[in-house]
Order: C-alpha cells, then structure tokens, then sequence
C-alpha cells in the first residue's frame, strides 16, 4: 500500500472523554491506519526531533512533564528576579484549529520526498476538512508539536532579543504542546509578548490565544503547570491530581494495609514519582496523610471481617 500509494484512510470511529474537560476523540482503524500511522512515527519521528528547541516537551523522546517542572524550577532557581513575572497562555481549541495548508509548508521545510508527502497529506486530510487534526491518531501529537515549532525558534530567537533590547530584560519560554509559561522581570514585556506572539500565531500559524490569559506575580499566585504549582519558594503537587492520588489510595487501602513510604511507593509508582519532585515538607504530608488514610481503612475493614456475625 505505501510502496504504490493505494492506502486511502478509513472511516474514523468517535468517542467522548471527559479529561477533566470534555473532548471528541477519532478513532481510525487498527488495520491499516494506525499501523501506518506508527510507521511514519517511527521514521519522522526521529527527523522532527531535531527542529525542536530544548525547551518544548510533548511527545520528545526523554522529556515530558517532569522534565518540564525541573526546567522551570531551575529559572526560579537561577535568576529569582528575571522571573519575577509569568504570563501563562495556550491556543483556542488548538487541534480543531490547526490549519492544514500551513501545517503541509511546515512539514515541507525539512521534507521533499513526494510520495511521503502525498502520504502525509492524506493524513492531514483524513477529517475531510480544511483545519484540524483527530486528536486520537498517533501522527496528530507529532504534527501538532511540528506545527509550533518554528514559533518557538521566533520567541527564543528573535522574540526574546527584542525583549531585552527594548525592556532590558530576560525571556524565559516553556511549551507544553499548546500550553506556554512566558517568565520575565517585567510585566509591561510580558504584555507585550503576548501581543507580538499572538500577532505571529495568527498571521502565520492562523490560531489564537485563549481569552483566559494570566499575567501575574509569581510568588503571588504560583505557575499551575504541567500537574505542579510551583514558586520560587517550593513545589505543591496540582490539587486535583493530589485528591485523584489520595482517593486511590483509600480505594486500595480496603485490601492492602500502608504503613510506610515503601508501601507507597510499591502500590503507587507514579504518584509516588510526582511526589518526589515536590517541595519536602508537602511530600512528607502526602505520604504522612496516605499512610493515615491506608491504616485507618484497612484496620476497618479487618475489624468488620473479624466482628462476629450479629443475630
């Protein structure tokens, strides 16, 4: 099929989420689609890598929402005054919006085999529309990611010299897929980022910030980003991901006792993962509440099995 171009794209399946908020994910067929989907993935996967800057982390071999956090942990860190500031932002209904002549330039910057872009055409025209991407299929992640890429080279690159030139101040940018933490000294520069990014996003890009952008004191308020809230004075797992975590751990502890950290860490790898990129105190209040709530269900559900049956 890709040898002679026969593949054509099946009929996509739909399907609600809800995560936290609702979304409309397509389904495509397991054989061919999602088949060839990875094939592309596994070649253009490794070629798009390298057009990426160093800070932007979905769908990056090696990255993702850690290595996020730490990243901006470490420009708190670093430079407590030059990050004074943060405007947080991310694009209105990004893959609905995601417009496909600009995306095929994009992809046609760094690929001129023909018949791989036929192939990639297809795929991008697989919803029969002239914009968006099937959140669902493999190759809408990467694509997705691809189609800002260039944006962030203009924000670190040129974006970021005016910054200083005009304002005197570092620029500090961080993207996850269509979320963005801009981080500077300035609040006038962080203005007028926002004007000059979303100038670019819709010019170029023909996508547009939220309306529900923040511009804000970091210490006052914390960046709630990528599952933490963080300032430059510790790091707070994100409050819904913390109630998430403590609900599993009751639902567990009617079968398991918890008596420790390593309790904790054997029933709950990922959240224990979480947990040790926050601040010290709040981790040991995490397992400290954990081990309470693990002991206190297990010891009555035990005492329930052990009561004598009543007449």
């Amino acid at each position: 099929m890709l040898r002679y171009e026969t593949y054509k794209p099946g009929e996509y399946r739909t399907k609600k989420i809800h995560d936290p908020k609702e979304r409309e994910i397509m389904i495509a067929p397991f054989f061919p689609d999602r088949i060839i989907h990875h094939c592309i993935i596994n070649v253009l996967g490794q070629h798009w890598t390298h057009i990426f800057i160093k800070n932007t982390y979905s769908c990056i071999k090696g990255r993702g929402t850690h290595k996020c956090m730490l990243d901006v942990r470490h420009a708190l860190m670093r430079d407590k005054k030059g990050t004074r500031m943060c405007l947080k932002t991310d694009i209105k209904k990004c893959y609905d919006n995601i417009d496909h002549a600009a995306l095929k330039l994009i992809i046609r910057i760094t690929i001129a085999d023909e018949q791989l872009l036929r192939l990639l055409d297809k795929i991008i025209d697989s919803n029969g529309k002239e914009k968006g991407l099937p959140i669902g299929n493999y190759t809408s992640q990467y694509l997705a990611n691809l189609y800002f890429a260039y944006f962030d080279h203009w924000v670190v690159e040129e974006l970021a010299a005016l910054v200083r030139r005009l304002f005197g101040c570092k620029l500090y940018y961080f993207r996850y897929m269509d979320d963005m933490v801009f981080l500077s000294e300035s609040s006038e520069a962080l203005h007028f980022v926002l004007d000059m990014a979303g100038l670019y996003l819709a010019a170029e890009l023909k996508v547009e910030f939220k309306k529900n952008w923040q511009i804000f004191p970091v210490d006052d308020r914390s960046i709630d980003y990528v599952g933490f809230k963080q300032n430059h004075h510790g790091v707070l797992m994100r409050k819904s991901i913390l109630l998430r975590f403590y609900k599993k751990s009751i639902k567990v502890a009617r079968n398991n006792p918890i008596h420790n950290e390593t309790d904790i860490k054997h029933l709950f790898p990922s959240e224990y993962g979480w947990a040790l990129r926050c601040s010290e105190q709040h981790k040991q209040n995490i397992f400290n509440t954990v081990i309470q709530n693990g002991q206190k269900y297990f010891i009555n559900r035990a005492a329930l099995a052990d009561a004598p049956a009543s007449n």
